[in-house]
């Protein structure tokens, strides 16, 4: 699901991503899977210019609850949800909010270059 709900968004392919995650939240409603969901709901209401839809659906990223034996791969998305964050701050003007996920996803272990690249981007808008 998740690997090919991410591919169709980077193609453009919103609502058949839509479509993927509404299934996976619905077979799946705890965890991990609500969290990644949640992470890419948020690519798919940025790249829509939704900016208060897609921080909302990060925040969720951010701040669901996962079980201990996700909770390695559920902080990676978390650290993740948190560089499209400080962008998406960034670019609003948020310089307080913006600056928090830029020390976060720098100061964690479980940073990914992609998140690590977004901070970069944050912190220089």
């Amino acid at each position: 699901m998740r690997n090919t709900s991410f591919e169709l968004i980077g193609r453009g392919r919103f609502a058949d991503a839509e479509k993927l995650l509404d299934l996976a939240e619905k077979d799946y409603p705890r965890g991990l899977v609500q969290r990644v969901a949640a992470v890419q709901r948020g690519l798919i209401a940025m790249r829509r210019g939704k900016i208060d839809e897609a921080l909302a659906a990060l925040d969720r990223g951010i701040e669901g609850k996962v079980s201990l034996l996700h909770r390695a791969q559920a902080q990676i998305q978390a650290t993740n949800a948190r560089g499209i964050r400080a962008f998406l701050r960034a670019s609003i003007g948020d310089r307080k909010g913006a600056r928090a996920d830029i020390e976060a996803v720098r100061g964690s272990p479980d940073a990914l270059p992609q998140a690590l690249a977004r901070a970069a981007l944050a912190e220089a808008i």
